[in-house]
């Protein structure tokens, strides 16, 4: 990928590439209880008969998950999605660019990966085309309070520095947003609801290496220049301890998911 494509949008991609290729997603506890709530959700969608009884299920999830789908969804054919990865039994594309034909799905599930897509309207159109009418398109993605906490101890941090705060951590969508491209879209029966969770570490520099060991450092094409100095990141995590520390000493952090469910209508052209 060439030094323009990278810029191309809000995230850098060649190192969401890079770091897709070591098999970093994202905090996998987050992952696996989203995942959970997608089963849910779509077991209740074909208890309901709204999902055919033979399906074609296109995943962006980690593979784990499509082992999950096919015990749930026994008669299924499922098509596993990549955009990042580089080769591997399965399909490697794009979200806005689907190698699909037309109405070629039933369902299409994705787990926190267009979070990070530069172009999710156009996305949301690419869902559209490629599901069947009265296909369902399900969705969980981090939402915009997502470790607010560090976010803010970050730009406090910056500030005393004598820095305009950047974007050390980076930001995600609100779940009105979310909704909103899906009805622009073309998508019918949009519904929404977001979930938060409350995770605690022993101290900041704990969180910081978890998200980093996991893929979720920041991704953004315009994340700061200036150096992540060790008085820096020390000042930010003492910032975090003062302004956060439950009672105990231990210290929370917010993780917000944004959950979609979506048809397209019968009648759609």
């Amino acid at each position: 990928m060439t030094q323009g494509e990278r810029q191309n949008g809000p995230f850098d991609t060649a190192l969401l590439k890079r770091r897709r290729a070591k098999g970093l997603r994202g905090p996998d506890f987050l992952m696996r209880h989203a995942a959970e709530e997608l089963g849910l959700r779509l077991a209740d969608l074909a208890h309901e008969g709204i999902i055919a009884a033979c399906p074609r299920v296109l995943l962006s999830a980690p593979g784990w998950l499509r082992d999950d789908l096919s015990r749930l969804l026994p008669d299924a054919t499922i098509w596993r999605l990549d955009w990042l990865a580089p080769a591997g039994g399965h399909v490697v594309a794009d979200h806005p660019a689907l190698p699909f034909a037309d109405e070629t799905f039933d369902v299409l599930l994705a787990l926190f990966d267009p979070a990070f897509v530069n172009d999710l309207p156009g996305a949301f159109m690419q869902w559209r085309r490629v599901l069947r009418p009265g296909g369902r398109l399900l969705l969980v993605l981090p939402g915009g309070e997502t470790l607010n906490e560090l976010r803010a101890a970050f730009a406090l941090a910056e500030r005393e520095a004598g820095h305009d705060p950047g974007w050390r951590v980076a930001p995600f969508l609100d779940v009105q947003k979310l909704a909103q491209l899906a009805g622009l879209a073309g998508f019918a029966q949009v519904v929404t609801d977001v979930e938060r969770l409350r995770v605690r570490h022993a101290d900041a520099l704990s969180l910081m290496e978890e998200l980093r060991a996991c893929g979720w450092s920041n991704p953004l094409t315009e994340r700061p220049r200036t150096p992540m100095t060790r008085t820096l990141l020390a000042r930010a995590a003492a910032l975090y301890e003062l302004r956060f520390a439950d009672a105990d000493g231990r210290l929370p952090s917010t993780f917000e998911l944004l959950y979609l469910t979506a048809g397209r209508s019968p009648a759609s052209k």
